[in-house]
């Protein structure tokens, strides 16, 4: 997963948008930034071009950009990893990274919260599947008001 997860990072949009349509992957992502669609492009190429067929390897692959619900402990470890990777420079990284040295789950509460954050700060559409996670894991830190 560690190794495929970028395989289709550096592609041109226009070859992504051509493999989410004709691969009939989900539509919803052309709605969003392209920076979303090398994930699901990734886990195909794994499969197809490499013979990835371990659904895990493949779902931590198509889900690192977006996060899920219902993740597995390697798919939280990819998305974790990808967020937090030496390359990245924001506000609160390092805090993001003595977190992720402590507890999977209380990182991945932690990272899906500060992307939805920055993306809803920049006033840009977030995936519904990102919106999905960062509601699983409010629920289970018990952030919720009934």
């Amino acid at each position: 997963a560690a190794l495929f997860h970028d395989i289709a990072k550096f592609m041109d949009g226009d070859s992504l948008r051509k493999i989410v349509v004709d691969q009939n992957l989900d539509k919803r992502l052309l709605l969003f930034d392209q920076e979303l669609w090398h994930g699901p492009v990734g886990a195909l190429i794994a499969h197809s071009e490499f013979g990835i067929d371990n659904e895990d390897v493949l779902n931590a692959v198509r889900f690192h950009t977006t996060g899920r619900t219902n993740m597995s402990p390697l798919e939280k470890i990819i998305y974790v990893a990808d967020k937090i990777e030496p390359g990245r420079d924001f506000p609160g990284v390092e805090q993001l990274r003595e977190i992720a040295m402590k507890d999977i789950d209380e990182i991945m509460g932690a990272c899906i919260h500060q992307s939805v954050l920055f993306l809803v700060s920049k006033g840009v559409p977030v995936f519904p599947d990102s919106i999905d996670c960062y509601n699983e894991q409010a629920f289970k830190r018990g952030n919720v008001r009934i």
